[in-house]
């Protein structure tokens, strides 16, 4: 079946010049995905009742980034990223006093919460910089990000302003943080900072509504941009924001290798939507989670 589900993958070419891929035919949302540390892993979370998104069907998979092997790691839980060099993975597990982000160790399959008290809404680890980065909801309509060190204490607010500041990811070096800042006005922008919070840059078309960034190949940047209210494409620009070029597909979302050789990407619209890996150009595309 894993064979059958490569050969299957057939691009069609949009009016916009981006490729569509194949989704469905069953609903699935697949909630976040990204490279191991050494590149030669992927981690998906996905929702297999995305149409009532029953909390208790969302689970966590590794696999290799072929699709082989896959491997169902953790159940009621999303938002899946790695941690502690591969060895354990972040989720945020949801409890009724709140989100709450807990470890995950993969050889002892024990689970341990930070003990951060804050509406935890996403976090990423860098292994460089030995520390956490995490958006937070604070309340009447705002979130803002935060680092902290790798057992959650030592925190810091790295964002301030208007808004709310999401999906914060480090760069390789774990010297500066990207994220992107929704003001509510379609018009969601991106940002760099250092990872002190220091020299906050904004990066992206003012005009535009830009979202999910994330640090790409050879110094670049990536994020996706909505042109209209149905052509969403990722853009490839350099660390100023300037645009190099755009990923061939139509995806609202792509996070990059830290190799820089490979993306992991969902197409389609929730609930129906489907994961697939390529190399960094878009060739030699593998679709991801069709077997389970």
């Amino acid at each position: 079946m894993f064979v059958t589900a490569i050969a299957l993958v057939l691009p069609l070419m949009s009016q916009s010049g981006l490729k569509d891929l194949p989704v469905g035919p069953q609903p699935t949302g697949f909630l976040s995905f990204c490279f191991s540390p050494d590149s030669k892993r992927i981690l998906y979370s996905k929702i297999d009742d995305a149409v009532n998104f029953d909390p208790s069907k969302r689970n966590i998979w590794i696999a290799n980034p072929d699709g082989s092997k896959p491997e169902l790691v953790a159940s009621g839980v999303g938002l899946a990223e790695w941690f502690n060099g591969g060895r354990s993975i972040l989720y945020i597990k949801s409890l009724p006093s709140g989100p709450e982000l807990c470890r995950f160790d993969l050889d002892q399959k024990t689970e341990k919460p930070f003990g951060i008290k804050l509406a935890i809404r996403s976090a990423n680890y860098s292994g460089v910089a030995k520390r956490l980065v995490f958006t937070a909801d604070l309340g009447n309509g705002t979130a803002q990000c935060f680092t902290s060190d790798a057992e959650g204490k030592d925190i810091r607010q790295i964002t301030f302003g208007p808004g709310k500041a999401f999906s914060p990811l480090w760069s390789p070096d774990g010297k500066r943080i990207v994220f992107f800042r929704e003001l509510g006005d379609s018009k969601d922008q991106i940002y760099v900072i250092n990872s002190d919070g220091t020299s906050s840059r904004h990066v992206s078309e003012p005009s535009k509504h830009n979202f999910y960034p994330d640090f790409g190949p050879n110094g670049t940047i990536s994020h996706t941009i909505m042109e209209d209210e149905k052509v969403k494409q990722v853009i490839i620009a350099t660390i100023s924001g300037k645009r190099i070029r755009q990923f061939p597909y139509r995806t609202s979302r792509l996070r990059w290798s830290p190799d820089g050789k490979k993306a992991i990407f969902v197409v389609g619209e929730f609930p129906t939507t489907a994961l697939y890996v390529s190399d960094a150009d878009g060739s030699n595309l593998v679709r991801i989670g069709t077997s389970h």
